[in-house]
């Protein structure tokens, strides 16, 4: 599981593929040729070239054959990881006051109650992923010949060829391909420019402000330093 502070990211694609990026690191990537991962059709995080790019990068970066992706069927099926969140939520009750970002951490990895959460700290982690998209070709004519719609899909596969398998919901099932290729002779292999700080409005730092009755004062100098 993953953590990051508001005011360090947002909850876009460009979050979500660092996130699953920073796990892959914990895994012995040298012994693996093949990735299946699952997650809900949300378009902005999972479903747009975002996604796909990162994927096509990771497997070249990492030497990986491909990469499988699936998206559970909205009203039928869903995540088991979906039900963590719900554990998270049950402990906070009984955990007492939370001020602080570590206070969170420790409570998220006592509240599975069989084996604790792997906590990923995503702080200063974050790096500009969109520049992927640019070294890529997403044409609309390409889509539109191809009859590919992001949006629409229910199961791909990227290879290290640039290529992806895919599937979708408005199909008969049958797997299709499409060719997204690199517009650079070398395709850059680093992630460049961290993302800038992400500014809360300024009511909510007011709110926060005005809340600082109730917080130890040892704290108080995060909230007060929050930008907006």
């Amino acid at each position: 599981m993953c953590t990051w502070l508001e005011s360090e990211g947002k909850r876009g694609d460009n979050e979500i593929c660092l996130c699953v990026l920073e796990f892959l690191k914990t895994q012995n990537l040298s012994a693996i040729e093949h990735v299946k991962t699952f997650s809900d059709c949300c378009g902005g995080q999972n479903r747009n070239r975002t996604m796909i790019s990162f994927m096509m990068w990771t497997c070249q970066n990492f030497d990986l054959k491909s990469w499988e992706h699936r998206f559970m069927e909205p009203g039928h099926l869903y995540l088991l990881n979906d039900s963590d969140f719900g554990e998270i939520e049950k402990r906070k009750k009984k955990y007492g006051p939370i001020y602080c970002k570590d206070t969170y951490t420790a409570l998220i990895k006592v509240s599975q109650p069989k084996s604790q959460f792997n906590v990923l700290d995503m702080s200063g982690k974050f790096k500009n992923v969109h520049n992927l998209v640019e070294q890529r070709k997403f044409t609309k004519k390409m889509l539109e010949e191809n009859r590919f719609h992001f949006l629409k899909l229910n199961w791909y596969k990227v290879f290290q060829n640039n290529s992806v398998h895919f599937r979708q919901t408005d199909g008969n099932g049958s797997i299709q391909k499409i060719e997204f290729p690199s517009l650079a002779e070398t395709f850059d292999t680093d992630l460049h420019s961290s993302v800038q700080s992400v500014k809360i409005s300024e009511e909510k730092y007011q709110d926060l402000i005005t809340l600082l009755q109730f917080v130890p004062e040892m704290h108080h100098k995060f909230y007060m330093d929050l930008e907006f």
